[in-house]
C-alpha cells in the first residue's frame, strides 16, 4: 500500500506543528501551505492528493466550502473550525459534501484519527471517493 499524499491549509499555531509531526513521520506524504483562502486551495492539490485537512476561520461559509469539494471530487475533506461546535448551516453542508469537520478544540490525535478513518472508509468502499 502506498502512502496516502496529505496537503494541510491553514494556520492554527498551536495545531499545524503537531500535526506537521505526526504525519510527516513516513507514514503520510504532507505538503503544508499557509493558504488563508479557501479559493487557494486547489492549487494547492495535485493528481495524487488523497485527502486535504483546511483550518477554516469563522468568516468561511457553506456556499464556500461546497465550491472547494466540488471543485476537488477525488479528495477527502477534513475542515477544522475555530467554533465548537461547528455552526449548524456549515456541519450540515459538510456532511452533505460527503467531508468531515472538527473543532481545533478536539486536538491533534483527535484530526489525526478522523484523518485515518475518512481514509480507511475510502479505501475500503469501492463506491467512496478515491
Amino acid at each position: 500500500m502506498t502512502r496516502p499524499n496529505v496537503v494541510m491549509v491553514g494556520s492554527y499555531d498551536r495545531v499545524v506543528p503537531i500535526l506537521n509531526a505526526v504525519l510527516s513521520s513516513g507514514a503520510f506524504g504532507i505538503t503544508v501551505s499557509e493558504a488563508a483562502r479557501l479559493d487557494a486551495v486547489p492549487r494547492l492539490i495535485s493528481d495524487n492528493t488523497d485527502a486535504a485537512i483546511v483550518f477554516l476561520t469563522d468568516w468561511h461559509n457553506a456556499a464556500e466550502l461546497r465550491e472547494l469539494v466540488q471543485q476537488c471530487p477525488s479528495v477527502r475533506f477534513l475542515l477544522v473550525t475555530p467554533t465548537k461546535p461547528p455552526r449548524a448551516a456549515l456541519a450540515r453542508a459538510v456532511s452533505e459534501l460527503g467531508a468531515a469537520i472538527v473543532s481545533c478544540d478536539e486536538g491533534p490525535l483527535i484530526i489525526v484519527a478522523t484523518l485515518l478513518s475518512m481514509l480507511a472508509q475510502s479505501s475500503a468502499s469501492p463506491g467512496a471517493r478515491r
